[in-house]
């Protein structure tokens, strides 16, 4: 089912249908599309608060160590890899910005993943109370809280107008990540 709702949003997003001009308006009106969207979003909150809900505790103290282990190297092997992605694609498309901005970019986004996309197929398949269950969805999440996080703070880097607004972006996101994981 998963699979599927993935496959129809790609059909339906800017990536295949959205491309034919005016189709997106003939299937969503533009007076829906903003209640759409907040619609959405609040669905996605309160499924990803129903996941957190059904997480075993016991379990999740259990892998702990085990999924931080496994996140850290989820984020630091995108990193490895990120440079020959970046030499890739490396274009003069992309040079609006440095060449670092550029790699650290692609390193980041490479190792995020899609929380509620996993989430969702965990739940489907009856996973969130298993040890694999618990141990993937608590990885994931501390991948996630240390991935957007830096891409936050790349995306601050390639538009920086001064050295302070950087410092500030980068002592909020360790604030974020500082109270995600300590409260």
């Amino acid at each position: 089912m998963v699979v599927a709702e993935m496959v129809a949003g790609i059909l339906l997003g800017p990536s295949a249908l959205g491309r034919i001009p005016g189709w997106q308006y003939t299937l969503f009106p533009a007076s829906s599309i903003s209640l759409l969207s907040i619609v959405s979003n609040l669905g996605l909150v309160l499924f990803m608060f129903v996941v957190g809900l059904e997480l075993d505790v016991k379990l999740l103290r259990k892998s702990g160590r085990s999924s931080t282990i496994s996140s850290v190297v989820g984020v630091i092997v995108p990193f490895i890899f990120g440079v020959p992605l970046a030499f890739a694609l490396n274009s003069p498309e992309f040079h609006s910005t440095s060449w670092l901005v550029f790699y650290f970019f692609m390193s980041i986004i490479v190792g995020i993943s899609a929380l509620p996309v996993l989430a969702r197929i965990i739940s489907e398949y009856n996973f969130l109370t298993s040890p694999l269950g618990v141990f993937t969805m608590s990885a994931t999440t501390i991948d996630d809280v240390i991935g957007w996080p830096l891409l936050a703070l790349v995306i601050a880097l390639a538009g920086i107008s001064s050295y302070l607004s950087l410092l500030w972006i980068a002592l909020a996101a360790g604030g974020i990540v500082l109270f995600v994981f300590f409260i």
